[in-house]
């Protein structure tokens, strides 16, 4: 999407999206604050097994518990495997009895196991404050769990949206490009993105989440959008054009096809969707070509021309690329 058209639907959608979910925005913020203030990174190493663990019902108000069912308004990992924890209390399909269980690459036993957890979260957390990316991307704690606590400790650097298949779509929609090598880099470039927009920028990151599914809806696989529209196709990310990836007849159409109507049916064309999927695929081709340039520049070692190439569509649809 260029950026003439991304500023029409900030303007028009998030003083909306303010405005209708004002206390639920003051409400998410009042969460996360009080989670870290409850759970200081010194205090998570000395955390005791059940004041970490999930399983033990709302009574016990958990780390995990609270991170994954108290803060759901802060992006949602409920429904994922209890073992994205680490360690939890539960039963399984095969064994019903209830007992401390623990993923094996975390240890051998659940002291050790659970050791290694918190020292996990507690090294994490560092990497973060300190913006060693190589350290987050290798922690072994699991992608949902790590990016919620991303968030919820560093909320203006990492997005408030974890599932690998959201942060695609998202990241597909908006043309973003890069190197994408876990989804805690998804979340960051998402946040890069946000972070343009001085009129996003002002207002909470849940905001910026719930304006992303309001306007490109979810990926195909699952829910639809809660404006009760069809679930979108997930176009291609822009890395994946500049290695050479064909995919122009691969680019989500935005209602079923564009095939002629059917005269016999009275079927009718519709036109206002049709030019809206030829914009788009005219947008996608332009970012291509942008990029495909500027990695020709860098290739032949003028990185510094590269830097210079700007995207004078985005801004002015009147002057071209």
């Amino acid at each position: 999407m260029n950026r003439i058209e991304m500023a029409k639907h900030i303007s028009e959608r998030v003083p909306i999206l303010a405005l209708r979910d004002e206390s639920k925005w003051k409400e998410a913020e009042r969460l996360r604050r009080q989670f870290v203030t409850d759970y200081p990174v010194t205090k998570i190493g000395r955390l005791s097994l059940d004041e970490y663990v999930i399983g033990k019902g709302s009574a016990s108000r958990s780390f995990c518990y609270r991170l994954e069912r108290e803060t759901d308004i802060l992006g949602r990992i409920l429904g994922a495997r209890a073992d994205k924890f680490g360690i939890y209390y539960g039963k399984t399909k095969s064994d019903a009895k209830l007992k401390y269980r623990f993923a094996r690459h975390w240890g051998g036993s659940a002291s050790v196991a659970f050791k290694s957890v918190k020292q996990s979260i507690v090294d994490l957390l560092h990497a973060t404050s300190i913006e060693d990316m190589k350290a987050i991307r290798e922690n072994k704690i699991s992608p949902m769990f790590k990016g919620k606590l991303l968030f919820i400790y560093h909320p203006a650097k990492f997005s408030p949206i974890y599932a690998k298949p959201h942060l695609e779509h998202f990241l597909a929609q908006l043309d973003i490009s890069g190197i994408f090598e876990t989804e805690t880099d998804m979340q960051r470039a998402l946040m890069d993105y946000r972070a343009r927009w001085p009129k996003l920028r002002k207002h909470h990151p849940c905001l910026y989440m719930r304006f992303l599914y309001d306007l490109f809806g979810y990926p195909e696989y699952g829910a639809s959008s809660s404006a009760g529209t069809a679930s979108s196709i997930s176009a291609p990310m822009l890395s994946d054009a500049v290695k050479g990836v064909t995919f122009i007849d691969k680019m989500p159409a935005i209602s079923g096809t564009m095939a002629p109507p059917d005269r016999a049916t009275g079927g009718s064309v519709e036109y206002a969707k049709q030019q809206k999927q030829l914009k788009r695929i005219g947008d996608r081709g332009e970012a291509i070509v942008i990029e495909i340039e500027k990695q020709r520049l860098i290739n032949a070692g003028r990185k510094d021309l590269a830097t210079k190439i700007k995207y004078i569509a985005e801004r002015d649809d009147k002057s071209g690329i």
